[in-house]
């Protein structure tokens, strides 16, 4: 795996966090949450998916950020619902670009780095007026 993209973990990166920003690091809300948050998918009544963000994950020489999983009894990815997806994208960049809304491109990027993003966006719609 490269470097770059290596998981060093949660409690190396939180404790490392501790002390370059002051962010107090704690684990102890992982358990309840990712608890609660299986839970909640036993009890949906139809599409049943996770997401993990697996640091990097290398897949047949693909590197992977995130890993779906995808948990339904019968699985929505048919190539019926694949060309209605792909529709609603494509329809979706029409109306981004009609209003000339921003996109972002977040491959790769940390929840960190798109938040920079969107803040240096805003920024800059705000000084042009």
């Amino acid at each position: 795996m490269d470097i770059p993209y290596q998981c060093i973990g949660c409690t190396a990166s939180g404790l490392t966090r501790q002390t370059d920003e002051g962010k107090k690091y704690s684990n102890v809300a992982y358990e309840h949450s990712i608890t609660q948050g299986y839970v909640e998918i036993r009890n949906s009544p139809n599409l049943k998916f996770v997401i993990h963000n697996s640091g990097g994950k290398k897949t047949n020489n693909s590197l992977n950020k995130s890993v779906l999983i995808e948990l339904s009894k019968k699985s929505i990815f048919t190539e019926s619902n694949i060309k209605k997806i792909e529709k609603e994208i494509n329809d979706a960049r029409k109306t981004f670009i009609k209003y000339k809304w921003p996109t972002i491109d977040v491959t790769r990027k940390s929840v960190e780095e798109t938040a920079a993003s969107i803040i240096k966006i805003y920024e800059i719609n705000k000084n042009n007026g």
